[in-house]
């Protein structure tokens, strides 16, 4: 196992400072979220950032669930 390391991202115009092993999978994490925040805010511009965080993460939640159950067909 690798040592800790902070990566800076930014995640709909806020910074943030995240501490991982895996420094490129934070930035790629950090990236999915930041564009289903983008997604989501655009088509709804008028809620608050709370409900666009919730909207974010079913989405992403459901993104990786497809790709599970995906992946799940391909094997049996």
């Amino acid at each position: 196992m690798s040592e800790p390391t902070t990566v800076t991202v930014q995640i709909h115009g806020t910074e943030y400072k995240l501490r991982g092993e895996n420094s490129e999978l934070i930035r790629e994490a950090a990236d999915t979220i930041n564009e289903q925040m983008r997604r989501v805010s655009s088509k709804t511009p008028t809620q608050p950032v709370s409900t666009l965080v919730v909207l974010a993460a079913l989405n992403t939640a459901e993104l990786m669930l497809t790709e599970r159950d995906r992946q799940t067909q391909e094997a049996a």
